[in-house]
């Protein structure tokens, strides 16, 4: 048996029961950490940031905007993966990633000047539309699209980064501020109760960005737990499935959100990552914010050497635009 995590945020605790419950699916191998921590290491910068946005003037930058714009195109980080309507599974892809599909539609959307709140204000869903179709959850994203470009975003967005912002000038992002988007947006934010996925991406997005602009930033928040990075944790041995999922997984079933393998799943990553930020904190003799462990982790997938000595799986498929 493992030692609980250490908590990543105010509140995030997993019960004896809860845990027992989801050691049924999947369990944490605290010893492959330990094996693990000499191919964690930092890795370069990660500048991904830039081009969900438009250009940025580093000098001067609007942080309020770039905060805003980040809103925007992270509320569509999701739902590459859905059901048609004849019960057929659609994939939505561009070179192999659902990201650079979204990255290009958002990209085209930008060059027609279609931005909510930066290029139109009005008609907001007949110029939004086109670009949606045939697209999985398209009605949906596009609902996002408006609700967080809706009029009075922009101020929002500019007095979450004021609120943020501490007396020493740094900047500190947390729980609160996760949970307040997710009531603000609760289409694109909020549909993702415990885990926030895509409203704790983007505030570690920020932090990033905030850092590499020449300001000082930590977003408290939890790890992004989606798909890739428990596949990742599986691959290098931290997270062992059980054989009933590691089967579905593997013939390529389609899990609905609320399913209890997938809630197992994510719950123990976010646990897994708890123990290795202690570790890896411990190790390296500083602190790391779970933007930057991400990132690290994210790198182990790209390490030839230890691929060399792990098998890869196919992650786990999942029908929804939360997360």
């Amino acid at each position: 048996m493992h030692p609980p995590a250490p908590s990543i945020i105010p509140g995030w605790c997993l019960t004896p029961g809860r845990r027992a419950e989801y050691e049924r699916h999947v369990t944490i191998d605290a010893n492959a950490i330990t094996r693990l921590l000499p191919w964690l290491q930092p890795g370069p910068v990660n500048a991904a940031w830039r081009s969900y946005v438009g250009p940025v003037c580093d000098p001067a930058p609007d942080l309020a905007r770039l905060f805003y714009e980040l809103g925007l195109i992270i509320s569509q980080f999701g739902g590459f993966v859905a059901h048609h309507g004849d019960g057929r599974v659609v994939t939505w892809k561009r070179d192999g990633s659902g990201i650079k599909a979204l990255l290009a539609t958002m990209d085209t959307i930008r060059a027609q000047r279609k931005l909510p709140q930066i290029d139109l204000v009005d008609g907001l869903e007949d110029a939004l539309a086109p670009h949606f179709i045939r697209v999985p959850f398209g009605k949906e994203r596009m609902d996002m699209l408006i609700q967080v470009g809706q009029p009075t975003a922009p101020q929002y967005f500019r007095n979450l980064l004021a609120l943020a912002r501490r007396r020493d000038g740094t900047y500190r992002f947390n729980a609160l501020h996760m949970k307040g988007l997710a009531c603000r947006f609760p289409l694109a934010f909020g549909e993702d109760p415990l885990f926030y996925k895509k409203a704790s991406l983007l505030l570690m997005t920020m932090e990033i960005a905030l850092n590499q602009l020449g300001q000082r930033a930590i977003a408290e928040t939890l790890p992004p737990a989606d798909y890739r990075i428990p596949q990742i944790l599986e691959g290098v041995g931290i997270l062992s499935f059980s054989p009933d999922v590691t089967r579905q997984i593997a013939d390529g079933h389609v899990f609905r959100l609320d399913n209890a393998c997938v809630h197992a799943i994510r719950a123990m990553t976010v646990e897994a990552v708890g123990l290795i930020k202690t570790a890896y904190e411990a190790h390296h003799r500083r602190p790391v914010s779970c933007a930057e462990l991400d990132g690290v982790l994210y790198l182990l997938s790209r390490n030839r050497d230890l691929m060399a000595q792990r098998t890869m799986k196919p992650h786990m498929l999942v029908a929804t635009h939360a997360f």
